[in-house]
């Protein structure tokens, strides 16, 4: 169990008003979101910004199943780890709005307010939808989405058994070279979405659930020809 202190903690968007320095944010506009907090939000560079708008995008649609199923289910234990999840990931990309509104959300779950959560749901959800799709077409229209390089198995195992170590070290510079390096790289549809995953849990500060899913995908991973000591 990595101790709370140890984590590399998200930056509270909500108390930045600071301009960006050399972020580049004018040719991204998304309706919805402040890009240029949010460039500041992910390491200052238009460059990650964009691979993180991916991985929020990706793990938004999974919520959004999620989160329907929670409700469907009236889980209302899971609907608040949900949406805890979306508040972080939405800080950090610069969707104030519905940071929010995951807040609202979160602290209804935990009181158990049932009849403001089931009032409120689905016009959150909409407004999740039409950020996501917003942010399709912003990657699509300006070019900005990310051509991924093919990567072999042996080098992908080596990737993530050094980002295991970084993330149980703390090392912040060697997380951050290496999810780097993996938000540029492809392997198959399956893998893909797990290590966008991983990134997530990663840039949450959830190091401990990152570690458990790299443990997952290594125990997965088949190297041809080789031996996997």
């Amino acid at each position: 169990m990595i101790p709370e202190d140890k984590k590399e903690k998200p930056k509270d968007a909500r108390a930045l008003s600071m301009p960006v320095p050399g972020g580049n944010s004018e040719d991204i506009v998304i309706e919805g979101i402040d890009t240029a907090r949010g460039i500041f939000m992910t390491g200052g560079t238009r460059e990650k910004y964009i691979r993180m708008l991916g991985v929020f995008r990706k793990d938004s649609l999974k919520k959004l199943d999620e989160i329907r199923a929670s409700i469907r289910d009236k889980n209302l234990s899971l609907f608040t780890i949900y949406v805890h999840g979306l508040k972080n990931a939405c800080a950090i990309v610069g969707a104030d709005e519905l940071s929010k509104a995951s807040e609202s959300l979160e602290r209804a779950g935990i009181q158990n307010n049932s009849k403001l959560i089931y009032s409120t749901v689905d016009s959150f959800l909409d407004k999740l939808q039409t950020l996501v799709d917003n942010i399709d077409n912003a990657l699509s229209t300006e070019g900005m989405a990310e051509r991924k390089e093919a990567i072999d198995a042996a080098s992908l195992r080596v990737c993530l058994v050094a980002l295991r170590k970084a993330l149980m070290d703390f090392d912040s510079s060697t997380i951050h070279e290496l999810t780097g390096k993996l938000q540029k790289v492809s392997y198959d549809a399956v893998t893909d979405v797990v290590l966008g995953e991983i990134m997530h849990q990663q840039l949450i500060g959830e190091y401990d659930e990152a570690i458990t899913q790299i443990d997952a995908l290594l125990a997965g991973l088949r190297i041809p020809n080789s031996s996997t000591h």
